[in-house]
């Protein structure tokens, strides 16, 4: 196994701004330390885009030492709450994770928006700003492919591409690429992850007022779009109930699937994704409300499921009894989330939990009921 000498950011962030509108996309890279795929520690140097390109092509050609599989380019766009660090060090723990559960020869590139604000709705504006930085993800595709052809010729490596979005990651990609405003996106990527989907429901809903997302996202991808989500979501659960509206990434989707998007894999993970498990596997750091909806990115078995699709687009037998279990998805609503009285909600999802990490002994770290640690750290999505 070879390693890149650099990790790769694309960023539209000001200055490296939490929460302000975006500016003109800069591209970042660090060195790694040997035999290290990804450094979030030492810093970041901004290249122009040619020589950013030449380096990523380095590396891609660097990382594959069988020419006989192909090299999966990942790019990985974080959610909500995350700031410029936050999100270093959450594409350096993401991309660790990926490979050392097997995806192999491969490189994750990071995309790094102002999504750190106090409000979801401050952090939506900025998502719909970001077309940009969409856009220059699917440029760096065609350039790179062009630069290792130039270069490599016929020792260049075979890529397999992928946009992997995660929470409000999901809301920048869906919106940017309905807005018209991204070219040449369709066909752009061989798959498209979305984990935790912070987005309306009804995206991949025949006739919805907001099924162009859904197209757009499906036109996207060459492969399949594949849709993970549970009913364990915390963060997207809260988000329902404060937005007034039904999240993709909570209840999964909503039916009839548009016929304009037949390849799009629902993944109902609640099996899997669910606070036992996200209490060992989740850094504490990312904080006790945000477990669950965090999980995707660090539970063994998620991951390995998102390596199914990256390596080899196509699921295992435990993964496709899941897929098919899933495909008869929520009903069709027609009225608003029913709202129970904010007392009780709070109490249901905040203080039983508060309550839970000041008495440890009613379920151990792990158990369905276990509590975290309380953290004062924020908690990126």
């Amino acid at each position: 196994m070879s390693f890149p000498t650099h990790t790769y950011m694309l960023s539209n962030r000001v200055n490296g701004a939490d929460c302000s509108a975006p500016g003109p996309v800069v591209y970042l890279s660090n060195i790694n330390f040997p035999l290290q795929g990804y450094n979030e520690l030492l810093d970041q140097q901004t290249l122009d885009k040619t020589t950013w390109i030449v380096q990523l092509a380095d590396d891609l050609h660097r990382v594959c030492t069988d020419q006989q599989q192909p090299v999966v380019l990942a790019f990985y766009v974080h959610g909500f709450d995350t700031s410029a660090t936050d999100a270093r060090i959450a594409h350096a723990y993401y991309g660790s994770r990926l490979s050392a559960t097997g995806l192999g020869q491969s490189l994750v590139v990071a995309a790094s928006w102002p999504s750190n604000c106090d409000l979801p709705s401050s952090a939506r504006q900025y998502a719909d700003q970001s077309a940009n930085l969409m856009a220059a993800m699917i440029e760096a595709i065609t350039l790179v492919r062009k630069q290792l052809d130039a270069k490599y010729g016929k020792s260049a490596p075979q890529l397999v591409t992928a946009v992997i979005t995660h929470s409000m990651g999901n809301y920048l990609m869906s919106k940017t690429l309905a807005s018209g405003k991204v070219p040449n996106y369709v066909g752009a990527v061989d798959w498209v992850l979305m984990l935790a989907p912070d987005v309306d429901h009804a995206i991949f809903t025949k006739g919805s007022s907001v099924e162009n997302q859904g197209k757009a996202i499906y036109q996207m991808a060459n492969g399949k779009v594949w849709v993970f989500w549970t009913w364990n979501d915390e963060v997207l659960e809260a988000d329902e109930y404060a937005g007034d509206w039904y999240v993709l990434g909570y209840r999964g989707p909503q039916q009839p699937i548009s016929p304009a998007t037949p390849n799009v894999v629902f993944i109902d993970s609640g099996q899997v994704a669910n606070s036992g498990n996200a209490e060992i596997y989740v850094p504490y750091d990312y904080g006790l409300l945000a477990v669950v909806h965090s999980s995707y990115r660090f539970i063994t078995q998620l991951v390995f499921w998102q390596i199914l699709a990256l390596r080899y687009g196509k699921p295992d037998e435990q993964l496709a009894r899941i897929i098919a279990a899933s495909q008869s998805g929520a009903e069709a609503h027609a009225t608003a989330p029913e709202r129970e009285p904010l007392e009780q909600y709070i109490f249901r999802n905040f203080r039983r939990r508060s309550h839970a990490s000041q008495n440890p002994r009613g379920a151990s770290c792990g158990e369905a009921g276990g509590s975290r640690p309380p953290s004062t750290a924020r908690q990126p999505c």
